[in-house]
């Protein structure tokens, strides 16, 4: 997770892809030949078994750096081979359906290299993990680039898409024009120096992202902040008292309790976000904004001059492939037709939200001066907004998060969310004693509720750990589906792990879980099952994989959206030591809160859309003051709330320059459209649990199945019978729907 955890917006990330270079080129780039183009020697200093076995349960205890090197060498002198076959005269040999299944095979075993080296400095980032993939990544990067650039590949894909196949499956046809558009995105048509060119570009965009991402891990984890007296914590509640109390003892303070402090603040999200909820201390609220907006952007930990570089290569590609921007060639293979499109969508979600907000943001000033703070703007800075919002929460819905926190243990969490998605996929989840990267990980099969068949595999890590594990909370596609690369002839079964970042538990009480973050497990859920549940046939289209990226939300804003639902409630909220129900009126207040500063939550996503298209529509490459001004002034334009003059947030914001939403953030509000709707053709069935099932099992087979072999607008269709609309998005935040157009 990149984007700022402590302001409103989204706070999770689906990892479709582990890395810009694989989002943007990896259906066309992956590859793996078939016998004999195997028979490369492994590196006796690891075992390349340990990543490419494909079998659906890893062996996550036994693999090292050292195995992951090891296995990249192996899978790029296969391609090497395969690269050499097909540019000789042995084309004639790779050609047709053959050639597919082995350029399917390959992009397997790479996508493997990639995606378990950034899951495991995602989850247990150490020195060695960082060292072994700073030597293997360059490689594998140039090695992308110059297959993109291959002019034999490109000529033997043609010849099987220019191929009459009467019987050829659409979502064959869509998987070669996939492959098609990528290899020409990766400069296939580029030559002499403008190819060289392109592929030194790729390699620095690659090594640049994963410094960005190791850059703000490591910022974070140096800021601490030491609390000696009781007053600095008023307000604060029991858990987060208990956890830093834990903290200052793991820190030296070997007689810290949750009473007497001493308290160890960290940047750590479950630290920081509840400071600025419920922090009295208005110094300390302070304290831990200014520090967060300016992870990553201070000396020896600072990204400003890599985040420039990103934007200005990026910038470079796309006239290399011939857009004006990097935000055309960006949504070049997205849902959104263009650029102008996604502003517009934008825009009419400002001006419906701005009315709604300025009364929201008006309420919190008068609410603040009335407690004794400065009139006006400077009684409600950046570090106030989040606390004086909880306290008007408290009073219009009469809830807090301590009055939440014990009805949602996460163990009683986890066991209604599994309920819910049994009941509405036809599933059922069963623990799995199979090894893990960390004792707190939990794995589990997914069966057929009808049969008992294993259908995938899905582990479940939670809890925050601030020395290894990044910010946030994710879904990591592990192994995907795929009907040729199974064994004994039967479909691959795919794997996923869900990652967030709650407070575990300390001195004997379970992880509490704030209302925030059972959203956000339902969230990553909703990521998974569109993973766990594919049927696509080829692994390069099934689950998350071969999907339009503003799409990849829908499944999961989708699941998320039943947090919010009256009997999924009844059945999820138990308290963790009586066992007793949440009380129907407190159901109502929390559905009723649903939508508190909703017009404000709007209008903070809105400004980080256009805040990403401003600063990958430049024209120019510009400095990283030109770049961070461009972006104030965007957030300026939109929030009520103007930013700080030295805010820093993008030397954080890993979603666009460590992961896949460069000139896409927008997705969350393009699928928020479309998944609110879909939600709504649920909500009008008026509790018919039948009916809900039915309706379940066609959103499973009708939208999460097909994956990417299907064009996700003709998903929607199918299933909702018409066109999204905004209605349902905006309704969800308390905005009134004008005449709406849709997406």
């Amino acid at each position: 997770m990149g984007i700022d955890p402590l302001d409103t917006g989204p706070l999770s990330e689906c990892t479709a892809s582990t890395d810009e270079l694989l989002c943007r080129c990896g259906t066309s780039l992956h590859f793996r030949p078939e016998s004999p183009l195997m028979d490369a020697t492994p590196d006796p200093a690891g075992d390349p078994q340990l990543l490419l076995s494909s079998v659906d349960a890893l062996p996550f205890d036994r693999i090292r750096p050292l195995d992951m090197a090891a296995t990249a060498e192996v899978v790029l002198a296969e391609g090497e081979a395969l690269l050499t076959a097909l540019s000789s005269e042995q084309e004639g040999a790779l050609s047709g359906r053959s050639l597919l299944r082995t350029l399917e095979r390959q992009y397997d075993r790479l996508d493997r290299v990639y995606g378990l080296a950034h899951h495991f400095q995602s989850t247990c980032d150490s020195p060695a993990w960082r060292s072994a993939w700073a030597e293997v990544q360059p490689k594998i990067t140039d090695f992308v680039s110059r297959w993109g650039q291959s002019r034999a590949v490109m000529k033997a894909l043609e010849t099987i898409a220019l191929a009459h196949e009467p019987d050829r499956p659409m979502s064959l046809q869509r998987l070669l024009d996939t492959m098609l558009q990528s290899m020409r995105l990766a400069g296939v048509a580029l030559e002499g120096e403008a190819a060289d060119r392109f592929r030194a570009i790729q390699t620095e965009l690659a090594a640049s992202s994963t410094g960005f991402a190791q850059t703000a891990l490591d910022s974070r984890k140096t800021w601490s902040h030491l609390i000696e007296h009781a007053a600095g914590v008023d307000g604060m509640p029991l858990n987060w008292r208990q956890l830093t109390a834990a903290q200052a003892r793991k820190n030296g303070h070997e007689d810290a309790t949750p009473e007497d402090g001493p308290w160890f603040v960290t940047l750590d999200q479950t630290i920081a976000t509840p400071v600025l909820q419920h922090a009295t201390d208005r110094s300390l609220r302070e304290r831990i904004r200014r520090a967060w907006l300016r992870v990553g952007a201070e000396a020896p930990h600072d990204n400003s001059s890599r985040m420039a570089r990103i934007v200005a290569l990026r910038l470079e590609k796309a006239r290399l492939l011939g857009f004006d921007t990097y935000a055309d060639l960006s949504l070049a293979t997205k849902m959104a037709e263009s650029v102008d499109h996604v502003l517009a969508l934008t825009d009419r979600v400002v001006t419906a939200s701005t009315p709604l907000a300025d009364q929201e943001r008006a309420s919190l000033q008068a609410r603040a001066a009335a407690a004794g703070a400065p009139e006006g703007r400077d009684g409600l800075q950046a570090w106030d907004e989040r606390f004086w919002s909880e306290r008007d929460k408290e009073e219009r819905v009469g809830l807090t998060d301590n009055d939440l926190r014990p009805y949602f243990a996460f163990d009683n969490a986890l066991d209604g969310l599994f309920e819910l998605v049994e009941h509405l996929l036809g599933v059922r989840f069963e623990l799995a004693d199979l090894p893990t990267w960390h004792p707190d990980v939990r794995a589990y099969r997914l069966l057929e509720a009808d049969d008992n068949s294993v259908l995938a595999t899905v582990y479940i890590d939670p809890y925050s750990r601030p020395e290894t594990k990044r910010a946030g909370a994710w879904m990591m596609p592990l192994v995907g589906r795929s009907a040729a690369l199974g064994a004994d002839g039967a479909p691959r079964k795919p794997v996923a792990a869900i990652c967030c970042n709650q407070s575990p538990p300390v001195d004997g009480v379970p992880s509490l879980m704030s209302f925030r973050e059972v959203t956000t497990l339902f969230h990553e859920m909703g990521h998974a099952v569109h993973h766990l549940l594919a049927e696509a046939d080829d692994v390069r289209q099934a689950g998350v994989s071969g999907v339009e990226w503003d799409a990849v939300e829908l499944p999961s804003m989708f699941l998320d959206s039943w947090v919010y639902h009256r009997p999924t409630l009844h059945r999820l909220a138990r308290h963790h030591l009586t066992g007793a129900p949440l009380p129907d009126d407190v159901i109502e207040r929390l559905l009723a809160g649903r939508s508190h500063m909703g017009g404000g939550m709007l209008l903070a996503q809105a400004a980080y859309n256009r805040l990403d298209l401003a600063v990958h529509r430049t024209t120019e490459a510009l400095e990283a003051d030109a770049i961070h001004a461009l972006a104030n002034g965007q957030l300026a334009a939109t929030r009520p709330l103007p930013p700080l003059p030295e805010d820093r947030m993008l030397c954080s914001f890993s979603h666009l320059f460590a992961g896949g939403y460069a000139a896409g953030y927008y997705s969350y509000m393009w699928a928020g459209v479309l998944a609110r709707d879909a939600f709504a053709a649920f909500t009008e069935l008026n509790g018919d649990r039948a009916a809900e099932a039915r309706l379940g099992r066609r959103w499973r087979h009708e939208v999460l199945a097909p994956g990417g072999s299907v064009h996700p607008m003709k998903l929607f269709r199918r299933f909702r019978g018409r066109a999204p609309s905004e209605a349902a998005m905006l309704a969800w935040h308390g905005v009134p729907s004008p005449a709406s157009t849709g997406t």
